[in-house]
């Protein structure tokens, strides 16, 4: 059954009766979530920032990034061109940018976890 697009105020309201929930806000973000879980890898902050950047996942501790792209919001000439930008300054200080598609985290969610599981058990 697809999620109702969520209204202005949904999040905090999400927020209030699961207060300890990351604040996600997209479909694509709530998906991440149950990988990272069946990965069994410790919970990552939620569109946290770094270095001035908003990034979607972030494992401070291991220096490493996770953004989930949906297609409309990272086909534009701008947000491409920005999407860039962020990466090469996150790499640049030393963090590990990985990026995962919408059809990646929504069919191929062992992939995902599997990576996952390499990315934060393994050393880099």
């Amino acid at each position: 059954m697809a999620r109702a697009r969520a209204g202005p105020g949904t999040d905090r309201l999400r927020h209030h009766f699961a207060p300890d929930a990351p604040r996600t806000r997209t479909d694509l973000e709530d998906a991440f979530l149950p990988i990272c879980e069946a990965a069994g890898v410790p919970r990552p902050r939620v569109n946290a920032k770094v270095l001035g950047w908003e990034v979607d996942f972030t494992w401070s501790e291991q220096r490493l990034a996770i953004e989930t792209d949906g297609r409309d919001a990272h086909l534009t000439r701008s947000a491409f061109e920005e999407d860039r930008r962020r990466d090469a300054a996150l790499t640049a200080a030393g963090w590990r940018v990985v990026r995962f598609t919408w059809r990646q985290v929504s069919q191929e969610p062992r992939y995902v976890a599997r990576m996952l599981g390499r990315l934060l058990i393994t050393p880099p």
